[in-house]
C-alpha cells in the first residue's frame, strides 16, 4: 500500500497491536512516506517501544493486569457453572495521543 502514489495511499493506518505498527513506522521511514505528515499510524496494546518510536507511536492501552485477572475470574466461575459460556466483558481502554498522528494531508 505504501507504494502506491500519494494519491492513492491510504491516509491512516491503524493496526492490530503496536509490534506491526511499530514495523509500519519502520517502512514508511524506508519508503519515504513521512509520519504523520503523509499517513497516520495508530497501534494497540502501549507496549515500552511504542513511546520510544520515531515518531512516537499513537496508540490504545489496554489494562493488561486487569484483563488477566478477570480472564481467570471467568473461567473459574464457568468451571463452577456460575458464568455462562457466552460471557462477554468490555475493559476499560485510554487512548494514547502521541507523534505518529495528525488530521489527514489535504
Amino acid at each position: 500500500m505504501l507504494r502506491q502514489p500519494p494519491s492513492k495511499r491510504p491516509t491512516a493506518i491503524f493496526c492490530f497491536h503496536d509490534s506491526m505498527a511499530l514495523d509500519l513506522l519502520q517502512a514508511a521511514h524506508e519508503l519515504g512516506v513521512s509520519v504523520p505528515d503523509q499517513l497516520s499510524v495508530i497501534g494497540f496494546d502501549d507496549i515500552l517501544p511504542a513511546a520510544n518510536s520515531i515518531p512516537p507511536l499513537t496508540t490504545i492501552r489496554q489494562p493488561l493486569n486487569l484483563i488477566g485477572s478477570r480472564a481467570a475470574e471467568i473461567l473459574i466461575g464457568m468451571i463452577a457453572g456460575e458464568v455462562p459460556r457466552n460471557h462477554r466483558e468490555v475493559v476499560p481502554h485510554e487512548f494514547v495521543l502521541r507523534g505518529s498522528t495528525a488530521p489527514p494531508p489535504t
